[in-house]
């Protein structure tokens, strides 16, 4: 049986964004049904009627996006739901290399045009969590929103972890 080192789950919590998404939907309903009970104009409501679907299913979306991440001491798991249908595994065998990063608070905010080298990256709080480089070449990036607490929770098991 695998030992709990570190459990969390996360969702998507842009505050802005979700907020600008609210306004958006809520301005393109106001603006369909003012235009169905003043002038009726078919193409304008249609119009105001699709940004309102359109925002409105992404806002739904990103309020249902969660990411799971389990690490214990045989692999580490992730899920990101409703994206994954099961849980993805990362055994500790076939891991190459793996760190703990932890930014600066503004450092997720500078530079949107990064690119780091194919990995696949699983994150709502920009570069913070585990860096791993699996033995067959694969980089995978699993963020974390605690990173002072997977930082302890690994801290017995300095074998699983590289050094800064």
């Amino acid at each position: 049986m695998a030992t709990l080192i570190y459990k969390e789950k996360q969702r998507y919590a842009d505050k802005t964004m979700l907020s600008l998404l609210f306004v958006g939907t809520a301005a393109a309903v106001y603006g369909l049904v003012s235009t169905l009970f003043t002038n009726m104009e078919t193409g304008k409501a249609l119009t105001y009627m699709l940004i309102a679907i359109s925002l409105g299913g992404i806002l739904w979306f990103l309020r249902r996006l969660q990411l799971k991440v389990v690490v214990n001491d045989k692999k580490i798991k992730y899920k990101l739901a409703p994206l994954h249908d099961s849980s993805r595994k990362i055994r500790w065998e076939n891991v190459e290399s793996c760190k703990i990063v932890k930014t600066p608070f503004l450092a997720p905010n500078h530079g949107t045009k990064h690119r780091f080298g194919g990995e696949k990256r699983l994150t709502f709080y920009g570069r913070n969590g585990l860096s791993i480089r699996t033995k067959d070449g694969q980089k995978f990036f699993i963020g974390v929103k605690d990173v002072d607490s997977l930082r302890s929770a690994l801290e017995g098991h300095e074998s699983l972890l590289e050094e800064d």
